[in-house]
């Protein structure tokens, strides 16, 4: 099965969920993951941008939001010329000074994620965009139950902002739906098939998908 046909199955999934907007991640693995473990995998598993905006157009047909996590502010004209209506910036990359101005002067919603592994200045850097959406998040794939800091959750949720989850099950993001949190970002494998996805150890599939969506 190809990379587009994997990519349609997860938007069709998606959709089938009740899920309205579907990310996936526009990534240069010479730039984020070299001299890393997960180069070669990385390499493979990357998303270019011919078959980005396949996935695009096809999400547009079929009524979904399809955006993207970029890593390089080389990614922004390409978004930009294709249309999206939404961004998403990792924790990891908050201090990317490049990719943050960017990004920012589209004046686009832009979903951010900040995790105390990458300490920064949260009301500093909301203050750059037009229309922020802060994610609470721990960068760590996955992450243990005690890594959860509710002091800096509820700092989040009282910006108006969500939850960007990493463990690889929805237990937590049940909890969290009590604190009415704005979004939920969950990472998703269609039966796990992705099997050398960097993403695997921190996704749920999509049974649980549907059942968290269903969840009040």
């Amino acid at each position: 099965m190809g990379y587009i046909d994997i990519g349609m199955n997860h938007i069709d999934a998606c959709k089938k969920a009740g899920c309205t907007f579907v990310k996936f991640q526009l990534w240069n693995a010479d730039k984020l993951y070299r001299n890393t473990p997960l180069y070669k995998t990385a390499k493979k598993l990357e998303l270019k941008t011919d078959m980005a905006e396949i996935l695009f157009e096809y999400g547009r047909k079929i009524g979904v939001d399809v955006f993207f996590s970029i890593f390089d502010y080389s990614y922004v004209d390409f978004c930009e010329n294709l249309g999206v209506k939404y961004y998403k910036i990792a924790a990891r990359s908050v201090h990317d000074k490049e990719l943050i101005k960017s990004v920012a002067i589209t004046d686009k919603t832009t979903f951010i994620s900040f995790s105390k592994q990458y300490p920064c200045n949260i009301e500093k850097t909301l203050k750059l965009f037009t229309d922020p959406i802060p994610l609470y998040t721990i960068s760590k794939y996955p992450p243990e139950i005690s890594d959860f800091v509710f002091k800096d959750f509820n700092k989040i949720i009282s910006l108006g902002g969500g939850y960007s989850n990493h463990y690889p099950n929805i237990h937590t993001c049940k909890t969290i739906m009590d604190y009415k949190p704005s979004f939920i970002e969950v990472h998703v494998a269609l039966d796990k098939i992705c099997k050398n996805s960097p993403d695997i150890v921190c996704s749920i599939n999509f049974k649980e998908l549907e059942e968290l969506v269903k969840y009040e």
